[in-house]
């Protein structure tokens, strides 16, 4: 049961269902809507701040006209930032999109063959009287 397990999950992982975008956005681009995580960041003053593998996040901080947006999260090292949006330069966006199609194509003919597969091999190890 623990192989068939892991063997639908490398071909999950072979095919690929989910297609992963980079997008570079400059100052007057960035937006809170923007969807993804935020890989890394270039600030006025040249330095880079790269994300760990959750990445930052555009949040709004204050109410109304005074509202300013921030972008939160943690470095690769581990250190939280907090950095006002006005200060950025550039941001690199990373997005996952799942492909449906693929998914149904994959369960539709991964199943069938990995139980044809295992009934094979279970033919071809137990012994016949």
């Amino acid at each position: 049961m623990i192989a068939g397990t892991t063997l639908f999950a490398f071909c999950f992982w072979l095919l690929g269902c989910a297609t992963t975008t980079k997008q570079t956005f400059i100052r007057e681009e960035l937006t809170e809507s923007r969807d993804g995580r935020i890989v890394e960041m270039i600030l006025d003053n040249g330095d880079v701040v790269r994300f760990d593998e959750i990445g930052g996040r555009f949040v709004s901080k204050g109410a109304g006209q005074e509202g300013k947006t921030m972008i939160l999260g943690y470095t690769w090292d581990k250190r939280a930032v907090e950095i006002d949006a006005e200060k950025v330069l550039k941001v690199e966006v990373e997005k996952s999109e799942t492909n449906a199609a693929e998914t149904i194509l994959l369960i539709i003919l991964g199943v069938p063959a990995l139980t044809l597969a295992f009934l094979v091999l279970y033919l071809l190890l137990v012994p016949i009287h």
